[in-house]
């Protein structure tokens, strides 16, 4: 567990204008919230679900796929353009 591996916190209250402070000086309105933000952090993690090995080779190739045919696509494009501007400015 998170909590169990966190130091202690020690809470001084000198003055009403003083800030709390836990160990080593961290205000403790900042290390509550850091330790609440790790605690959430880890629940949302536990909610997500990863694709399978299958997913994500097929994911990919088809990734691949996309990226070649449109870089086809724009290579005969940027040709095509280029015959045109090139006898345009002749």
């Amino acid at each position: 567990m998170l909590s169990a591996a966190l130091p202690v916190v020690s809470v001084m209250i000198v003055d009403s204008q003083t800030l709390h402070t836990s160990c080593q000086g961290i205000p403790v309105i900042y290390y509550n919230q850091a330790v609440q933000f790790l605690r959430d952090v880890r629940s949302e993690v536990r909610k997500v679900t990863f694709p399978s090995r299958k997913e994500t080779v097929t994911s990919t190739i088809v990734v691949i796929m996309v990226v070649f045919v449109v870089s086809i696509y724009l290579g005969i494009v940027d040709f095509g353009l280029s015959i045109v501007l090139s006898s345009i400015l002749r």
